[in-house]
C-alpha cells in the first residue's frame, strides 16, 4: 500500500469539529488510530485527557493547536498539556466529551436506516456487516 497515494491522503485528512465553551468556538478533530493506541496504555490516568486534548485541539485554520516535543512520551505530554492548559475541569470535560464521541462508531442499525437505500443489504455479498455479526 502505498502511504502517498491520493487516496490515503484523503482518508488522514483531518477533519475539524466546533465545540461551543461559554458562547466562543473552538474546534477539535478525532484522535488518529495510532494516538489512539498510545493513549489506550493509559486511559484511565488524568494525563489521557491531556494528551487527547493536546492531539485534538486546533487552530481556527486547522492546524494543530498544541505540539509534542521530539522523543516526548505520550504519558508526559498529556500531563505537559494538562499543566500548560490549566482548564477548568467542566471545559476539560466538554472537549474530552467530543472527543471521544468522534471516536464513536454508530450502530449498524443506525448505518443501515441512515443510507437511505444507498446500499444493498439484502445480498451477503453486498452487506457491510460481516456474516457471523
Amino acid at each position: 500500500m502505498n502511504p502517498n497515494s491520493e487516496v490515503i491522503q484523503h482518508l488522514r485528512k483531518r477533519k475539524r469539529w466546533p465545540v461551543e465553551i461559554d458562547g466562543a468556538t473552538v474546534y477539535v478533530r478525532a484522535l488518529l488510530e495510532s494516538e489512539h493506541r498510545e493513549v489506550r496504555k493509559f486511559d484511565s490516568e488524568p494525563e489521557s485527557y491531556g494528551f487527547a486534548i493536546g492531539c485534538c485541539l486546533l487552530n481556527d485554520d486547522g492546524t494543530t493547536a498544541l505540539s509534542r516535543n521530539p522523543g516526548e512520551e505520550a504519558k508526559t505530554f498529556g500531563a505537559r498539556v494538562l499543566a500548560e492548559l490549566d482548564l477548568p475541569l467542566d471545559t476539560r470535560a466538554q472537549l474530552c466529551d467530543r472527543i471521544v464521541r468522534l471516536a464513536q462508531v454508530p450502530p449498524v442499525e443506525t448505518i443501515v436506516k441512515n443510507s437511505n437505500g444507498t446500499t444493498r443489504h439484502d445480498s451477503p455479498q453486498n452487506s457491510a456487516v460481516p456474516s457471523g455479526v
